[in-house]
């Protein structure tokens, strides 16, 4: 008998037969009685029709079927059975016959081993679909989660943060049911709750209700008060963190397709967008809070900021906080916090001192995310400016009741000198120069109660009467009185005849003072320049001279009453304070040219 045994198993088929005297052989060109080959190596089939009955080794259960029909084996033997072929073999020698008849091999009809294959192959089909659906879906579910993930992260920020969350919910939850609304209550402390709710269309927020229970009844039942209607059929999930309870909310419309489904999907996200809307949140107040203050911080004069826990600065209306910074460098320049810093020592009130000043500050604590602080400082300088002014405030009251008694004492004396001056006039006898002098001192007279008159205007905070008239003029009346001053320096005046409403007597002493203070700050042969200048919105008279201007101390408090650069018995300080009050009395102001550097330069403006 021969064997043609294909190359890859004839070791192991000679192992097996080597005793049956059985004629194995390799070449396909060689007829046999008996051919082994598998179905991975079928020859042509010219090749087959040298064979009278054929083996088929497989190594899985399933096979081709093309593979069958082209070789029409009588017996198909697993690869893991090559063992069991000293069985055939041997009983096909000795029989010398074609029938297969082994005790563990049982020959297959092909009708039914088709069958079979066909049926193990849809089985395993099947299986292999579902398999293959499960891992799709199992990849879609990832796939959107992850998607969620990534909005949740990309938005979270953004102010519409809330409604982009519920219409993509909106929109995932519509394949697989119908519902009304949805909606979150979030827990935010054991007082406060945030609800949201959205209906397809709008969502609408409340963060400040507070919804009391703990359990799905009760909530439904305070759910339906707020919205003031019944609630149709309405499922809860739960998500609870730090002893808190939040909730998202469905109410139904319909059936709901895949319970599973929906429940799946709302269990996986309901943790996480919890977290995220209690963040956001969070945000929105700690935002609010800080444009809040700083509307009112730019209302503050003193130093005012709001810092973290690590004392980083957050906002300050005093600093520019653009970029991150520590508050203890910024304001007082060292490394480490302030010594009785309000936020290490846990104290509302503590005093500091910054770059060798003297402050009050003030600290209060406050949460959101995180922990705040908003402190504030007070310059111990300020309050000592505060109760100078005081000081100053009663001492201009004191002139002012002095001046009321002055006024009176001196007006009655006053008015007898000018009565018996008036009577010597006329007198017809006088001689011319007498009469000329006796009309001296009815101008000086005269003078002196025009400025009583003045002085009780100006301390009893009366407006003066305001007359159309030029300030051309009045320079060339008060320039005669100051020729005993300004007769050792150069006096340049050009000014043009252009009318502004004022106080013809107001404004000679304005003028008298301004040439005056020139005078005595410069040395002798200084210059005094009086020149104007007309604009569309106001007429300017300026006052320039060329001596060594006003040191940086004085410039402050220019304008406060006993404010001086004069030696201790030389000055009262209250030229520049009356002129100041004098020249608002008649709608106008007078100005310091803090940026003229060639001395000093003070500009009168009247408004058009």
């Amino acid at each position: 008998m021969n064997v043609y045994v294909q190359n890859q198993y004839l070791d192991q088929v000679k192992h097996t037969v080597q005793s049956l005297g059985v004629g194995l052989s390799e070449n396909l060109e060689s007829p046999a009685d008996l051919a082994v080959f598998d179905s991975h190596h079928i020859p042509s089939q010219q090749q087959l029709s040298q064979f009278k009955e054929k083996v088929l080794i497989v190594d899985h259960e399933a096979v081709d079927f093309s593979t069958l029909k082209q070789v029409s084996p009588r017996l198909v033997v697993k690869s893991s059975e090559l063992s069991q072929l000293q069985g055939l073999i041997q009983t096909l020698s000795a029989q010398n016959s074609s029938v297969f008849k082994a005790a563990d091999l049982v020959p297959v009809d092909e009708s039914s081993q088709i069958e079979s294959l066909k049926k193990e192959l849809q089985e395993k089909s099947e299986s292999l679909k579902y398999f293959v659906n499960e891992e799709n879906l199992k990849k879609q579910k990832e796939k959107k989660l992850l998607y969620f993930l990534d909005f949740l992260n990309a938005e979270q920020d953004m102010p519409e943060f809330m409604e982009n969350l519920c219409e993509l919910l909106w929109i995932d939850l519509k394949k697989l049911g119908s519902f009304n609304v949805l909606g979150f209550i979030v827990t935010l402390s054991p007082q406060d709750n945030a609800f949201i709710i959205y209906d397809g269309k709008q969502a609408k927020f409340n963060y400040n209700i507070r919804f009391l229970g703990h359990d799905e009844k009760q909530y439904a039942v305070q759910l339906a008060d707020t919205l003031q209607r019944p609630l149709a059929a309405t499922k809860f999930w739960t998500s609870e963190k730090n002893g808190l309870k939040s909730f998202f909310f469905l109410e139904n419309r319909g059936t709901i397709a895949s319970p599973e489904n929906l429940d799946s999907y709302i269990s996986e996200r309901v943790d996480l967008m919890v977290m995220m809307i209690q963040r956001h949140i969070a945000q929105l107040q700690t935002s609010y809070l800080l444009n809040k203050w700083n509307v009112f911080g730019k209302a503050y004069q003193q130093p005012m900021h709001v810092i973290d826990a690590n004392y980083t600065l957050v906002q300050s209306n005093f600093f520019d906080q653009s970029q991150s910074v520590k508050c203890y460098e910024k304001l007082a320049g060292q490394t480490s916090p302030c010594e009785n810093c309000p936020v290490q020592t846990q104290k509302n009130v503590s005093p500091v001192t910054i770059n060798n000043r003297k402050y009050k500050s003030y600290a209060t604590k406050f949460s959101t995310d995180s922990d705040y602080y908003f402190v504030f400082y007070e310059s111990q300088s300020e309050s000592d400016l505060v109760r100078s002014n005081m000081i100053q405030n009663e001492k201009m009251n004191v002139i002012g009741q002095l001046a009321n008694h002055l006024a009176h004492e001196l007006n009655n004396p006053l008015t007898g000198l000018k009565l018996a001056t008036e009577f010597i006039l006329q007198q017809p006898q006088l001689e011319t120069t007498v009469k000329n002098d006796f009309t001296e001192v009815l101008k000086g007279i005269d003078r002196c109660k025009n400025i009583i008159t003045d002085l009780l205007e100006f301390s009893s905070d009366q407006s003066p009467a305001l007359t159309i008239g030029t300030v051309d003029e009045v320079v060339k009346k008060t320039m005669p009185l100051l020729k005993s001053i300004t007769r050792t320096f150069n006096v340049f005046i050009d000014v043009k005849s252009v009318p502004v409403r004022m106080n013809a007597g107001h404004l000679q002493q304005i003028i008298f003072n301004l040439v005056k203070n020139s005078c005595q700050a410069m040395p002798a042969k200084g210059s005094i320049k009086i020149y104007d200048m007309d604009t569309p919105s106001h007429y300017d008279v300026i006052f320039e001279d060329n001596g060594s201007g006003l040191p940086e101390s004085i410039k402050s408090h220019l304008f406060q009453p006993f404010a001086t650069t004069k030696q201790s018995g030389e000055g009262t300080g209250l030229g520049l304070y009356i002129s100041k009050s004098l020249v608002k009395r008649m709608h106008a102001d007078l100005l310091h040219d803090a940026n003229y550097k060639n001395g000093t330069r003070f500009i009168l403006r009247f408004f058009k």
